[in-house]
């Protein structure tokens, strides 16, 4: 209740407001463009009728229409960590969403933490007495399986029984969570879970950068390993030569 972001003009504006080709560029290219939460070709992106791109023009447009403008900004404060949990390089990447967002007339301040802090506030919730004032929360979340990454958005599961940080409340995202828990083959639940990914895309339920690229280094005398696409690792297969 009262955050700028309450606002879907906002927060599409603020999607289409990201260069994130630079954003890529800036990590050395070990970062794919995010057009949802996962990537077009997993089985769980679905077709989202919003597209997830950089359009100044169209995102100017979206604030104009909520009320914003060069003589009358928004300011909002970001709770972000100064690294750990297998953040890419925090700082950098979000002083870089500052500056994209300063250009729509969006005004970000940062709380910043240490990583250990912003999960335990992640788990107070944003109604919580020492996080009054914060607008939204910066935290890499795996989406490898249907519930972590997925139920932080489910509105029963607010603080103390979840980590639903922002309070979110769709009836739209509510149907699809209990569609996805309800299908356990593997067809069924892709489509389930490609139905909820629509959902929170259209509604701009998060503000979508890049996918991390994950990038190891190991020696060329290690043999069998197959980076999976995720944070976990399965090293049972390595061997040295």
């Amino acid at each position: 209740q009262g955050s700028p972001f309450a606002d879907i003009r906002v927060r599409k504006a603020a999607n289409l407001a990201i260069d994130r080709n630079s954003m890529v560029q800036l990590l050395g290219g070990s970062a794919q463009a995010a057009q949802g939460k996962v990537v077009p070709s997993s089985p769980w992106f679905g077709k989202p009728g919003f597209e997830i791109k950089f359009d100044l023009a169209e995102a100017r447009k979206l604030m104009t229409e909520a009320g914003y403008g060069p003589n009358r900004r928004l300011p909002a404060r970001v709770v972000i960590a100064s690294g750990g949990g297998g953040q890419m390089v925090p700082m950098p990447m979000n002083e870089l969403i500052q500056e994209n967002l300063r250009q729509i007339w969006l005004d970000v301040s940062f709380e910043i933490v240490d990583f250990a802090t912003i999960i335990g506030m992640m788990r107070e919730g944003s109604r919580s007495q020492r996080q009054q004032g914060f607008h939204a929360i910066n935290i890499a979340i795996p989406t490898i399986e249907p519930t972590v990454g997925w139920v932080i958005y489910d509105s029963a599961l607010v603080n103390p029984r979840g980590v639903n940080w922002g309070y979110y409340n769709s009836p739209a995202v509510d149907t699809a969570l209990r569609n996805m828990r309800l299908a356990f083959e593997p067809a069924a639940q892709n489509a389930a879970m490609a139905k909820l990914h629509e959902v929170l895309v259209d509604e701009a339920a998060a503000l979508f950068v890049v996918h991390d690229l994950n990038p190891r280094a190991y020696s060329a005398r290690v043999e069998g390993f197959v980076q999976a696409q995720h944070w976990f690792q399965d090293y049972t297969t390595a061997r040295m030569r």
